[in-house]
């Protein structure tokens, strides 16, 4: 039965993002904001379907893209990594084959820990780097992050938290 409601969700997903890219085809403006938040189990894989459909939208498959995650604290503006929902899209990104980094100005370096198996550290917020990446989800806004330096530079943005919407008017690469 959850098998069943969880195919039932990604299918709706599919469906409305279809109908969204169809509209920006013709030239309508289409930005979507505040998707879902990505708390917990569920959450995370809300997020990591939308990365999915948002890189399927450009032709482009998970495996072998480099996605950047914005924000791996569990909430804004705090170093907190207890239960953040970004560990869990770190490994599942990575799982899938894609090319994962992150940039948190909380968080410098990330460890082993019982939940999570991979280490990291933080990368600076560049021009070059944003330029680099495939897609680039925000899981985190933090309140020092230039979120319009984001969006002017990035090709496609899975914003979570809505930390794009000012920034973001008539961009239509921002999900």
């Amino acid at each position: 039965e959850s098998l069943l409601l969880n195919v039932i969700n990604f299918q709706t997903l599919i469906a409305t993002k279809a109908s969204r890219i169809c509209a920006a085809a013709q030239g309508e403006p289409v930005l979507e904001f505040g998707l879902r938040r990505a708390q917990g189990v569920d959450g995370a894989l809300a997020a990591f379907q939308q990365v999915a459909s948002a890189l399927n939208s450009v032709a482009k498959p998970v495996k072998g893209s480099k996605i950047g995650i914005l924000g791996m604290a569990y909430k804004k503006n705090v170093d907190d990594m207890r239960e953040s929902p970004s560990v869990e899209l770190y490994e599942k990104l990575q799982h899938m084959g894609a090319v994962v980094s992150y940039h948190d100005p909380y968080v410098s370096v990330i460890h082993p820990t019982r939940r999570s198996s991979f280490e990291a550290n933080n990368t600076p917020l560049t021009e070059e780097y944003l330029q680099a990446l495939d897609a680039v989800l925000i899981a985190t806004d933090h309140d020092c992050v230039d979120y319009e330096f984001v969006v002017k530079h990035s090709k496609l943005i899975i914003d979570t938290r809505n930390a794009t919407r000012p920034a973001a008017s008539g961009h239509q690469h921002v999900w």
